[in-house]
């Protein structure tokens, strides 16, 4: 071996030499100026909801009213959520004002707890055709709301809670099926109906927070 051959070689075994333990003092001091990851958590289980879609039968009985808006069918939602989906829509200061309102917010609550009870009691309630819900607000006047729910016979009890509930605080309101004309007034009303589809009993169940929606619901429900 010539004079270069091993210069050149132990010039290669140095800079190896450094750049090895250059790499492992990097690496230490990387390791403590930085905190250790955290391991990634479980995801959070995923909240219960009712199902999505409806079956087709309870989505048949279903009003259509005319002049009035369905702004949400089968809401996946639990109470708190489906109550924040109707009650955003009246501004605050008016449902202080008016007392109406408030009985309305009353009812509406005892009946979203009823609903979803009838959604934990039929697994899936939407999709197995056991529950329909859908919520209906007046385009001009975005506080005149209604609230339908088509339950099938089989769980039909929970429903007959919520109309007891209901009848404690509202009398159902018969004579609502001509529309008025001029801006709606604040009343809650409520009502019910029984209905018979393909051989299935249903329990229609609705309420509303103006005279023009009681009226509108009432008279496309009984129409029916």
């Amino acid at each position: 071996m010539n004079r270069r051959s091993a210069f050149s070689g132990l010039l290669i075994a140095i800079l190896s030499f450094n750049f090895l333990t250059g790499c492992e003092f990097q690496g230490d001091q990387a390791s403590a100026d930085q905190p250790p990851q955290a391991q990634p958590k479980d995801p959070p289980p995923a909240k219960k909801g009712f199902c999505p879609k409806a079956g087709p039968i309870t989505r048949s009985l279903l009003p259509s009213p005319e002049g009035v808006e369905r702004i949400a069918t089968n809401p996946c939602l639990g109470v708190n959520g489906f109550l924040g989906l109707v009650l955003d829509a009246i501004p605050q200061q008016k449902l202080a004002d008016d007392e109406q309102l408030r009985k309305f917010r009353t009812g509406l609550t005892t009946f979203a707890k009823q609903v979803v009870l009838v959604a934990d009691a039929v697994d899936c309630a939407y999709e197995n055709d056991h529950l329909a819900v859908s919520v209906y607000q007046d385009p001009e006047y975005g506080w005149s709301l209604g609230v339908v729910a088509v339950v099938r016979g089989d769980v039909e009890a929970l429903a007959e809670d919520a109309i007891c509930l209901l009848a404690k605080q509202v009398p159902f309101i018969p004579g609502f099926g001509v529309r008025a004309e001029g801006p709606p007034a604040p009343t809650f009303c409520a009502d019910t109906v029984l209905r018979e589809a393909q051989g299935y009993q249903f329990r229609v169940v609705w309420l509303a927070s103006s005279d023009r929606m009681c009226r509108s619901l009432s008279g496309s429900i009984k129409d029916a």
